[in-house]
């Protein structure tokens, strides 16, 4: 079943963190005494969300943030491991510090920090200083603190809970002002163009679905020690049952029931307060991610407004039901204690999955040793940012205000996380990141794709008109085009496409069937996609495998 992709890193929710409202009223008479004679204007809005008296207490100003975030971008976007990839490619061409001013992120004036045991734990606060308001990325990241939806969906045994306020509808914006930042004129038209475009298969356009589309997120995962998934070249993991959740989508109720239904999926209630609809029967197996006895289950909660899909029904009933939630679980009561539990996100992760994610990990880097070095320092550097340390349970919560953001993160242990975090932050900004950069990077694959098409059109009529000279032959290679005078010689990049020459078919007249390939790019793009021109004069971008088959139809061969 093809649902349109809504493009989550999950890399980016497993590092999400969310939070409540705790702020004090002034700054703490603590710090207040030590105050130097010409404090930064941003200390005290900032100090006020902070605990005074703890292990750590830490400020920072505009400077080193910005110097700090940028860092871990560039580091990213620009490392050897993401030099293969085209999204990541686009990013790291642009004027990062430009894009940072265009998507908000250099109105982050200040953070602070303060670390404090609470109970048997630690508790870090981290204030994110935005005087003028949230704006592009961190507009995204929602509104005003709601209660948290997972405390009543999560159960007790649950191994790992993500939430997230998402604002869709700031989306065009975004991915507008970055293509604002590459110079990229005419691809900002053509998102404009994008959005009155149908979204397939729903029954209205992309951006009818965006402007519906602020949500919620909501991920709950559990293990099953009972199970094992086993796949090939992939670490060996527990089995898990899984419930994801969106909030607000009564919208797409409708089209969604409808495709289920085609895909031979059941309708096993349909009442006025919320409609089921399930798989046929199990579609797992051992080793697989789905338990033999597993049956997908889709719901749609008809007075709420929000979707939930489960692994299994049994899991979808166990969570719905709220019988035994995760307030109950022993492990997050010890760390929830007396920490308020509304905001924009949250997320809480068990001892035991931190474990398996390490674990995974140190297998992925073992199953690839000339690569390992490479791998460790990468997870060096994403350790760096992550708002809570890898070993042990860890909650955390965050929500937005009128000036900021504001963190929390609680751990077991008094283990000290002294200086400036970036984690919090730089996390919400990826989760945001994660859904723009993959629709700036279409854009930009549709512009290039696009001109690839109107060049090679420019080629195949040179072609036609060498033709036409020659008694109805081609030429023998695309030189004689130029040499010829057909193609001026300062048009001659009209030759090439992505820095190699455009295969011309040889075999060929102007009297050849039209559905013959005349000449075709060099090789796939990025999207799998090849620019392929025919001997009827049409040019058309083509999946690989269709291109080879018509190849195959034709008995045709590449030159």
């Amino acid at each position: 079943m093809a649902f349109p992709p809504i493009p989550v890193s999950a890399a980016a929710l497993l590092l999400a963190a969310a939070s409540p409202l705790l702020a004090q009223s002034s700054i703490p008479k603590a710090l207040e005494e030590t105050m130097v004679d010409d404090p930064s204007s941003f200390f005290a809005p900032v100090a006020k969300h902070l605990r005074v008296g703890g292990h750590s207490y830490s400020f920072q100003d505009v400077d080193g943030v910005v110097e700090g975030w940028l860092g871990f971008f560039e580091t990213i976007a620009r490392s050897p491991a993401m030099a293969d990839d085209p999204e990541m490619a686009m990013i790291a061409d642009l004027d990062l510090r430009s894009a940072f001013d265009e998507l908000g992120l250099l109105d982050v004036k200040a953070i602070g920090q303060s670390g404090s045991r609470v109970g048997s734990g630690t508790e870090t606060r981290s204030f994110y200083y935005v005087p003028e308001g949230r704006k592009g990325l961190l507009s995204m990241a929602g509104g005003a603190a709601q209660p948290t939806w997972a405390l009543s969906v999560a159960p007790a045994g649950a191994d790992l809970v993500l939430e997230q306020e998402v604002h869709l509808s700031k989306l065009p914006g975004v991915v507008d002002s970055l293509l604002k930042v590459a110079g990229r004129e005419d691809e900002r038209e053509m998102l404009k163009s994008m959005l009155d475009q149908p979204m397939q298969p729903l029954s209205m356009t992309i951006g009818q679905f965006v402007k519906q589309a602020d949500t919620r997120m909501l991920v709950v995962v559990e293990t099953d020690k009972s199970r094992r998934i086993s796949m090939p070249d992939s670490p060996e993991l527990p089995g898990f049952k899984i419930l994801l959740g969106l909030a607000d989508t009564e919208f797409l109720f409708k089209d969604m029931g409808e495709l289920l239904t085609q895909q031979g999926f059941v309708v096993a209630a349909n009442t006025p307060e919320y409609a089921r609809i399930v798989a046929p029967g199990p579609m797992g197996g051992p080793g697989a991610p789905l338990g033999e006895n597993d049956i997908i289950g889709f719901h749609f909660d008809k007075q709420t407004g929000h979707t939930y899909v489960a692994t299994d029904v049994d899991y979808l009933d166990q969570c719905l039901a709220g019988a035994n939630p995760l307030t109950a679980d022993p492990a997050f009561e010890e760390l929830a204690a007396g920490l308020p539990l509304e905001g924009n996100g949250f997320h809480f992760i068990s001892s035991e999955v931190r474990e398996i994610i390490e674990s995974a990990i140190e297998q992925m880097i073992e199953q690839n040793p000339a690569e390992a070095a490479e791998a460790r320092m990468g997870m060096e550097v994403v350790m760096k940012f992550l708002p809570f340390p890898m070993k042990g349970a860890a909650l955390g919560t965050v929500v937005n205000h009128p000036d900021g953001m504001l963190v929390i993160s609680r751990r077991p242990g008094h283990e000290s996380m002294a200086g400036i975090p970036m984690g919090g932050g730089v996390t919400t900004v990826a989760i945001m990141a994660s859904l723009a950069v993959p629709v700036f990077s279409k854009i930009q694959e549709k512009a290039n794709q696009t001109k690839g098409i109107s060049n090679a059109r420019q080629v195949v009529l040179a072609c036609k008109i060498y033709a036409d000279d020659f008694d109805g032959k081609y030429p023998a290679n695309l030189q004689q085009l130029v040499q010829e005078e057909v193609i001026p010689a300062e048009s001659s990049d009209l030759l090439s496409w992505e820095g190699a020459p455009w295969l011309l078919f040889k075999g060929l007249s102007d009297s050849t069937d039209g559905s013959h390939v005349l000449i075709a790019a060099p090789s796939a793009d990025a999207t799998g996609h090849r620019i392929v021109g025919f001997n009827d004069g049409s040019v058309r971008s083509m999946p690989e495998a269709e291109y080879q088959r018509i190849l195959q139809r034709n008995k045709q061969t590449e030159p």
